[in-house]
């Protein structure tokens, strides 16, 4: 029984995974891309099709401008297509990245960026440690507060490699990434902080301004930001 493509369908969705999620999407997560294509009720044939191919690399003759016959000689190479097949599958992804598409992909590029660098970004922390010594303390540190980009090259620096990986970030990806490095060094820092001495208990009366000098600050130096406010509590609590 003859396998059914539906082309124009199959387009349409993958153009609304395009614009939501760029095409790193593509390029990197052909898994999701067939998960995606299932949820929206394709096939296992159809989705599977345009898995095997996004894992092979069609994209890399389709984005180089090739032709349809260069597209389907390489999916019969790769893929091993029937020629049938194959032709849909290059119509398919020459249709989605024509060159209006490439167009406007190219100018998102780094637009998540430059929204976060125009915008700033917030960020909301829980630490947790524990202190033990002839009893068990429980140390917890709530802090949440406003990030501004002030040098948008250290930034741009310290980004290289995700930015790299995959251009089309969003704002909120990249302040999750810089949000999660300040979380590994907030962690490290707290624990360090409250597990300074041994015979004596840790005391967070004075770590708010410890943390604002000895971490954001340090932090926002080396990334080319800037702390327009911050806020935190903390308690240390015993053991039950």
């Amino acid at each position: 029984m003859r396998q059914q493509f539906r082309l124009e369908e199959i387009s349409s969705c993958l153009e609304k995974i395009l614009d939501d999620q760029g095409i790193g999407s593509f390029e990197q997560k052909a898994a999701s891309i067939y998960s995606a294509m299932r949820k929206k009720g394709f096939s296992a044939f159809e989705a599977g099709l345009v898995f095997l191919c996004l894992e092979n690399g069609v994209l890399d003759p389709v984005l180089k401008g090739e032709k349809k016959e260069e597209v389907s000689s390489f999916l019969m190479d790769q893929c091993c297509l029937n020629e049938e097949a194959a032709a849909s599958v290059s119509d398919l992804f020459l249709m989605l990245f024509n060159e209006e598409t490439i167009q406007r992909m190219d100018e998102k590029k780094e637009e998540g960026f430059r929204c976060l660098c125009r915008e700033g970004m917030m960020f909301m922390l829980e630490l947790e440690t524990r202190w033990i010594a002839n009893t068990s303390l429980v140390c917890r540190y709530h802090v949440e507060g406003r990030l501004s980009v002030c040098d948008e090259t250290v930034l741009r620096k310290m980004l290289s490699l995700p930015l790299e990986k995959d251009p089309y970030l969003k704002e909120e990806q990249l302040s999750a990434i810089l949000e999660g490095w300040l979380e590994e060094l907030s962690h490290a820092d707290f624990d360090a902080f409250c597990n300074s001495d041994f015979y004596f208990e840790p005391y967070l009366g004075d770590y708010d301004s410890h943390y604002e000098m000895e971490v954001l600050n340090e932090f926002c130096s080396a990334h080319g930001l800037k702390a327009d406010a911050f806020s935190g509590n903390g308690e240390v609590i015993a053991e039950r």
